[in-house]
């Protein structure tokens, strides 16, 4: 299954070298089912919009994982034309190159991790 996923930095490096990456997160204060990680398959260049508010976009990161170790997942995000909507997402607790196979990876989304980290200056955001 081809998923996409914005990280940090930190988090691409990470997987880079080859750690296993592990998060048993329940995003609590989030309008998500997903536990850890999160992933997504529609077109990074509109998963942005609705994602940028609640992820550190330093790399997006494109994948190819075998869809027995995701889990499905609901997510309520801000429709970036107004209102609420439901996004299906994918979910796992963790992961590393023993199980996905990097495609291609960009940093060209980094300026929405600047926003971000200008927001949480201000405790506009977590």
């Amino acid at each position: 299954m081809i998923v996409h996923r914005f990280m940090s930095e930190d988090e691409f490096l990470s997987l880079r070298k080859g750690e296993t990456l592990r998060n048993k997160s329940k995003h609590e204060g989030y309008l998500t089912t997903s536990v850890g990680f999160c992933f997504f398959v529609e077109p990074p260049d509109e998963a942005i919009h609705w994602l940028s508010g609640c992820c550190d976009p330093d790399y997006c990161v494109t994948m190819d994982i075998d869809r027995a170790h995701l889990k499905s997942a609901i997510g309520h995000y801000r429709n970036p034309m107004g209102g609420k909507m439901d996004k299906v997402e994918y979910c796992c607790t963790s992961y590393s190159l023993d199980i996905v196979n990097i495609l291609s990876y960009t940093d060209k989304y980094r300026i929405y991790s600047e926003y971000r980290r200008i927001l949480r200056k201000f405790g506009l955001v977590r």
